[in-house]
């Protein structure tokens, strides 16, 4: 299973991240937000590790 959240969103990361969630890749300056370039980061998890 995978996902894709911004790099600078640090409480959806940290919550993803307490569900097993891993990163996998990151694309740099991916998106530009408000005049800021910032990541996109890939996160994943393995579906045999599904509660």
């Amino acid at each position: 299973m995978t996902l894709r959240v911004l790099g600078h969103n640090a409480p959806a990361r940290a919550l993803y991240e307490a569900e097993g969630f891993a990163v996998e890749g990151v694309l740099p300056g991916e998106f530009r937000l408000r005049g800021e370039y910032v990541d996109d980061v890939f996160m994943g998890r393995a579906l045999t590790d599904v509660r």
